[in-house]
């Protein structure tokens, strides 16, 4: 059996360990297969040299800050790590906040000038050991710990979504973003592999900024979906998404707007690869934000004016979510069945399961976090790595051509999905935290070559700071890839981890 164990890091939360649980046996044969691969970090260190001097990135500081056991010699990894500031909170209070936990010489926070995220919530550059989880500003819930290439993927994905532009055979690179869905509909958005819910509440903060406005002209608010395969992890978004989109003592107040009129935040159960919301199989809705809302206005009522503190997750609460969630999950399927046998209704309910957008940030190697292979490196070195080793890292993949094809594969299927639940005129951004080509550039000429209404949509080097070394043009012409910070140039200090980007559009024809 396979479980997720998070790993707490702020800015890559959202990249699981795998942990396979296995026998003792189990476990000496995976040290005979480290000995015999991976005989030593030296054997490591020449692998990661090889895979990553093939996108001109120089691993070697990386490496040496990890060989480093003199803690008075060491010096932060990596230089800065971001955050993105929650959009309902006071900009001024949450920078004092933040520059009084800072050494009062220190120049950080420093704006990220490069990303135009001021409708999500704009992204600060700080320290690289600024402890973000202990932070008084994160616990108050003003910010997030979140990557800024991740922030650029969510910037991209929501791009022109107000323009009318149409796109048509005859401009298949141009961008457009009208879908074929009726103009009153409330815009829908899919996050396919969702977990732990960063990416889904920036979209979500995106929404509220800018879509709450004309929901009234709409059948309703905005819908967000996050689809995730792992129950741990879901948990975790649901944390997450509490904690920033439903608690009133931390999802701030700043120009919040009726709970009626927020956007709708719908977390589901299911496999990626074959999720689909006209169907009962595949998906078990386990959080919706108008199940919490319920909930906090039942406890309100129960309190009757007292002062007491409201109570959330004991065990009455969360019989009365489960059944909630249990009638909202009728209430789709009874929709649906009710369409699939009333022709009249079946067209207009097919086009309502489909997303104006998907992100599909697929399972990957983590290569580009090279904070996750430091700690793999870290784990060379200890009886961990019997138990969880490098079995989701490059230093796996790089050795073992099977696991490789494996992953690509989830990668595509992941991809296919998420493009067949696109509208037409609908935008699909395909991500990874990998720099491998066969995780990315190789996904997405798959993708386009199998689906003649797939096009490619080039991302503009201009708008991600173009003049940076860090940040290049894929080998397909159109995506994007970001090369991880390792430190050494102030320049470069804006950016974070590598990461790959690319845009796809479904023609409306």
């Amino acid at each position: 059996t396979r479980s997720i164990i998070m790993e707490a890091d702020d800015n890559n939360v959202d990249r699981p360990v795998v942990k396979q649980q296995s026998t003792a046996k189990d476990n000496n044969q995976s040290v005979a297969v480290k000995e015999n691969d991976v005989s030593n970090r030296l054997d490591a260190e020449r692998l990661l040299r090889e895979y990553y001097s093939k996108f001109g990135v120089d691993i070697d500081p990386v490496l040496k800050q990890g060989n480093d056991d003199n803690e008075q010699n060491k010096s932060p990894s990596f230089p800065t790590r971001f955050v993105r500031l929650n959009p309902r909170y006071e900009e001024s209070e949450t920078i004092k906040l933040i520059k009084a936990e800072l050494p009062a010489e220190s120049p950080y926070p420093k704006l990220v000038p490069w990303l135009d995220s001021e409708s999500f919530g704009k992204f600060y550059c700080v320290p690289g050991d600024f402890r973000i989880a202990q932070s008084k500003a994160y616990k108050q819930g003003r910010l997030y710990g979140q990557d800024i290439s991740s922030g650029a993927a969510v910037h991209h994905l929501l791009k022109n979504l107000d323009s009318k532009t149409k796109t048509t055979k005859a401009s298949p690179n141009k961008e457009s973003t009208t879908s074929s869905k009726p103009d009153k509909e409330p815009l829908r958005i899919l996050d396919l592999c969702c977990a732990p819910g960063l990416k889904l509440c920036a979209i979500a903060d995106w929404l509220e900024q800018n879509h709450v406005s004309s929901s009234e002209q709409q059948q309703g608010p905005p819908v967000v979906v996050g689809v995730d395969l792992h129950e741990e992890r879901l948990d975790v978004t649901k944390n997450v998404i509490r904690k920033y989109h439903v608690d009133a003592e931390t999802r701030g107040a700043c120009g919040a707007s009726r709970p009626e009129r927020l956007p709708r935040i719908r977390l589901y159960h299911g496999d990626g690869t074959t999720f689909d919301p006209a169907t009962k199989q595949h998906r078990e809705l386990v959080f919706d934000t108008k199940a919490d809302w319920e909930e906090i206005l039942h406890q309100q009522q129960q309190q009757d004016g007292t002062k007491q503190k409201r109570k959330r997750h004991n065990k009455s609460s969360r019989a009365r979510e489960r059944k909630r969630l249990r009638l909202l999950q009728q209430q789709d399927e009874k929709r649906v069945y009710t369409t699939a046998n009333d022709p009249a209704l079946a067209h207009q309910d097919e086009e309502k399961q489909y997303y104006d957008r998907v992100l599909v940030d697929a399972e990957c190697s983590t290569d580009g976090s090279l904070k996750h292979v430091q700690k793999v490196l870290k784990r060379l070195e200890t009886s961990l790595e019997t138990d969880s080793g490098p079995s989701t890292s490059i230093l796996t993949f790089l050795q073992d051509d099977r696991k490789m094809e494996y992953l690509v594969s989830l990668q595509k299927r992941l991809a296919f999905n998420g493009f067949r639940l696109l509208r037409a005129g609908g935008l699909l951004l395909y991500t990874t935290c990998s720099l491998s080509e066969e995780q990315n550039e190789q996904v997405v000429q798959s993708l386009l070559a199998s689906h003649s209404n797939a096009n490619l949509i080039p991302i503009d080097l201009s708008c991600l700071g173009g003049s940076s070394p860090l940040v290049v043009e894929g080998s397909l012409a159109g995506t994007i890839r970001f090369l991880p910070n390792t430190g050494g140039s102030t320049a470069n200090e804006f950016y974070g981890g590598g990461f790959f980007m690319a845009k796809i559009q479904k023609a409306q024809w």
